[in-house]
């Protein structure tokens, strides 16, 4: 087992090599070593043979140095302004961090959530939002933030429906904040990397889950193309053909587009795949489609994996429900 410098959290966090964040940041590993030893902007963690390995937290330190130098801010006063930055975050923000020691986070993190929500306050709102992100990772706050939220705020609009404006604002929020990490990951994607195409369904929570999908691919390095709740198999045989991708994947998909998904397996040798939001309630597949784990960041690694395997015949990806 690899031990580290500096331990990660207790969620695993995922780590990545210096020019893994190159490519993910557009930043050269030459300024990267300069940003860590003249500024001391980064403190990655270490191999035993000293290579840097880089937290998500030090890849969005990276992307609020470089919003700082395209407003003319010289790097040298970059450590100052982001660490006066921190301290300029809601007082209750550093206080529930501190709570954290024998408490759930999330529970901090969605009472502040609820706060700003309540108050229609977008600004605060994003600083709780990145605060969380960049101390646990996109995938850690959507299935313990985001999510539950969603699902919390919509079943108080069901019931007090003076309350739906509460849901509404957050799912706008969280609709453009994820689509502002697509646009992001998309532009800063591998050249080489694998062609994926996303779709999702018309429900609220599965368009979430949609764009959370293609943040994570993007983030490793797939190149993701995200279509429309109204984009169904039958409408992909001429992308398919004048274009050429490596997979497929709908998100929660009804019976009939699973119908649909089956037919156009006999025509494509493209993969296809599913996601559901609860696995264990997904109907049976036909033998042509492969489930993909909820998990964002597992879901990657396998189809990665699966995709490097090179041919549709030992295309296998682990069904975690059938074990």
């Amino acid at each position: 087992m690899i031990k580290l410098t500096r331990q990660t959290s207790m969620q695993s966090e995922a780590l990545f090599s210096i020019g893994t964040v190159s490519e993910q940041t557009g930043v050269h590993s030459v300024t990267l070593r300069a940003w860590e030893r003249r500024y001391g902007l980064l403190q990655p963690s270490r191999t035993p043979k000293g290579h840097r390995l880089y937290s998500q937290q030090d890849i969005h330190r990276v992307k609020q140095v470089l919003r700082l130098l395209e407003q003319g801010i010289p790097v040298s006063r970059a450590q100052e302004l982001l660490r006066k930055q921190a301290v300029e975050l809601k007082p209750e923000l550093s206080e529930s961090i501190k709570l954290v020691a024998g408490e759930d986070p999330w529970r901090q993190y969605a009472n502040l959530c609820r706060r700003y929500i309540y108050k229609l306050d977008a600004k605060a709102l994003e600083k709780v939002i990145d605060e969380a992100i960049a101390s646990y990772s996109l995938e850690i706050v959507a299935h313990k933030l985001f999510l539950p939220l969603c699902t919390d705020l919509y079943g108080q609009c069901c019931l007090l429906t003076s309350t739906k404006a509460d849901h509404a604002f957050w799912y706008q929020f969280l609709s453009a904040k994820l689509g502002a990490y697509y646009l992001n990951t998309h532009l800063q994607s591998r050249n080489n990397g694998f062609r994926v195409i996303v779709i999702g369904v018309t429900c609220q929570m599965v368009y979430l889950q949609t764009l959370m999908l293609a943040c994570t691919l993007g983030m490793q390095g797939f190149q993701v193309s995200l279509l429309g709740a109204d984009c169904h198999p039958e409408h992909l045989p001429l992308v398919l053909e004048r274009s050429r991708f490596d997979a497929v994947i709908y998100c929660n998909p009804s019976q009939e587009v699973l119908a649909g998904l089956e037919v156009l397996s006999r025509i494509t040798t493209t993969n296809l795949l599913v996601q559901y939001l609860n696995p264990a309630q997904h109907a049976e597949l036909p033998a042509a489609i492969q489930l993909l784990p909820m998990a964002f960041n597992e879901a990657a690694v396998q189809l990665e994996a699966a995709l490097l395997a090179g041919s549709e015949s030992n295309f296998q990806i682990r069904d975690t429900h059938n074990g």
